[in-house]
């Protein structure tokens, strides 16, 4: 009997004008900025490779922008999950078994590890 497994991408929003300042965002809706705007057409095209059949958001504006990057290129809706939670990726598992309660996701078994792509990195 074959299992099918779900592979769950965490895609951090692109770059705000607080990323800059090292401000703390929190629930607080920051848009992206420019360069922001930039880094998730870029990282969009990148990720249709993955097929998503799903893309889920937070409905604050930077966290929806970036979704929308992707969701344009591959003609998904995207569903808002309101106060997503910002975690690290060391609580991976909890959003998998959030997203599956909510009934985001079919099926989990356990096994079904997310990804993490982080948009902006600092410049060194």
């Amino acid at each position: 009997m074959s299992h099918s497994h779900n592979k769950i991408v965490l895609w951090r929003h692109g770059q705000t004008d607080w990323n800059i300042a090292n401000r703390f965002q929190g629930s607080t809706d920051i848009p992206l900025n420019e360069t922001g705007i930039s880094q998730v057409t870029r990282a969009g095209k990148l990720l249709t490779g993955l097929s998503p059949t799903q893309i889920i958001s937070s409905d604050l504006s930077r966290a929806y922008s970036t979704a929308k990057a992707l969701a344009d290129l591959i003609g998904l809706e995207i569903k808002k999950m309101k106060k997503c939670i910002k975690t690290f990726i060391k609580q991976e598992k909890r959003i998998v078994k959030l997203l599956y309660k909510k009934g985001f996701l079919n099926q989990f078994n356990g096994k079904d590890l997310p990804v993490m792509i982080n948009t902006h990195t600092k410049k060194q």
